[in-house]
């Protein structure tokens, strides 16, 4: 289990994909971590499914601040050499299980 406050990079959305099982909502977007101190920042790619998807779709957007708990997960993408010779590289994403709102929006803080 991993958890951090995190802040959206981009606009929320939400798409629709069919799995073997039926139809469902799934997010993929990019979120700014800060370290300690705020000295340093991590970008990095995060996934929703289901009903989460669909409220962070509904309720979050670029900028806005929320605390995220879930895993840390791997996978493999393709890439193609200057020959279009494949190969497979390994990427990380952080699959959100959770999340709570911190009422964090760095254009909303700005203008107070």
């Amino acid at each position: 289990m991993y958890a951090n406050i995190m802040r959206l990079t981009q606009d929320v959305k939400v798409k629709t994909v069919l799995l073997t099982e039926g139809e469902k909502s799934v997010c993929n977007n990019r979120v700014a971590i800060s370290g300690p101190g705020g000295d340093q920042t991590t970008y990095i790619n995060v996934t929703a499914w289901g009903r989460l998807a669909e409220f962070m779709g509904e309720h979050l957007k670029k900028g806005d601040e929320f605390y995220a708990e879930g895993e840390l997960k791997n996978s493999m993408i393709p890439v193609y050499d200057e020959n279009g010779n494949k190969k497979e590289i390994q990427t990380n994403y952080f699959l959100i299980d959770r999340i709570k709102f911190t009422h964090g929006n760095k254009k909303e803080e700005k203008k107070k």
